[in-house]
């Protein structure tokens, strides 16, 4: 597994997007470091995966095939960043990868709490 400060994410705009309220991924990298948090183990199938996620109304083929894209490029040995309620608020597309290629777990951190958001978007 990769260290965290060795992880280098150059696509833009991206981030977390809750009631309003935008976290750049930059800016959850730096709240895993400074909370200290630790990585733990988890089982995919504790999960509905069978829920939409957000901003899939309305989706093209074109959108999905760079997402399908981005899925199968991502490194998998980072973690993935959940929030305090257990919210993918970094890696979805490692867990799509992780799913559509049948493991069984992924590693993950889990914040304490959220850092105050970059932005507001509403």
């Amino acid at each position: 597994m990769k260290q965290l400060e060795t992880f280098k994410f150059d696509h833009p705009n991206s981030g977390y997007l809750c009631d309003g309220e935008f976290w750049e991924t930059k800016s959850l990298l730096n709240a895993v470091k400074e909370q200290r948090c630790r990585v733990e183990t988890i089982h995919l199938n504790s999960r509905d995966w069978s829920v939409g996620f957000c901003g899939s109304e309305g989706l093209r083929y074109i959108d999905l095939a760079c997402h399908v894209k981005r899925c199968m490029e991502v490194d998998m040995s980072y973690p993935i960043i959940l929030s305090y309620h257990g919210n993918i608020v970094d890696g979805r597309h490692r867990v799509l990868k992780a799913l559509a290629c049948n493991h069984k777990t992924i590693k993950a951190y889990r914040l304490d709490h959220l850092p105050k958001p970059d932005r507001r978007t509403t």
